[in-house]
């Protein structure tokens, strides 16, 4: 159970991971708690950075748990959606100027299959993707996706999908 406050000023960031920044919707993290057990009383942006309970507290769990913010990614995302019973085989030819990650996979409405990649610079450079969709069941490749890809001196990603 959250206890909430609203409020009308900016967003604000209250937690950040590897991956993602996370922002509520206005300045309010020293107003929204978590209660545990029906008496723990926490501010959520403690228990995530700081985590002074016995409890493993992520995000993911305060979410389910009713806590609305917004999900900021700090990396250049591609979004691959895909028939069900696929699973990934990816080549990058170099991956000293960036690093691939497959953050989520999920599966959404009329069986379709999300994989989200996250790119991530380490050096000013280009470099080549290849994506393999491949059938679970066969194993047999059922799609190469292609992309050319350019970090610039700011640490920037940009990608073109090559047809």
């Amino acid at each position: 159970m959250f206890v909430l406050y609203n409020c009308d000023s900016e967003k604000e960031k209250f937690y950040e991971d590897e991956f993602y920044m996370y922002y509520f919707n206005c300045t309010k993290s020293d107003k929204v708690y978590a209660v545990i057990n029906n008496k723990e009383k926490y501010l959520v942006s403690d228990l995530l950075n700081n985590n002074p309970t016995k409890y493993e507290i992520n995000i993911d769990r305060l979410k389910d748990a009713g806590l609305v913010y917004e999900k900021v990614s700090k990396y250049k995302e591609l979004k691959i959606n895909i028939k069900e019973n696929v699973f990934v085989n990816v080549k990058n030819d170099d991956e000293t100027t960036l690093n691939i990650k497959l953050r989520d996979n999920y599966l959404e409405k009329n069986n379709i299959q999300v994989f989200n990649f996250l790119f991530i610079p380490l050096k000013e450079g280009s470099t080549k993707l290849e994506i393999e969709l491949v059938d679970m069941n066969s194993e047999k490749i059922i799609e190469i996706k292609k992309y050319d890809v350019m970090v610039n001196n700011s640490m920037e990603v940009f990608y073109e999908e090559i047809k």
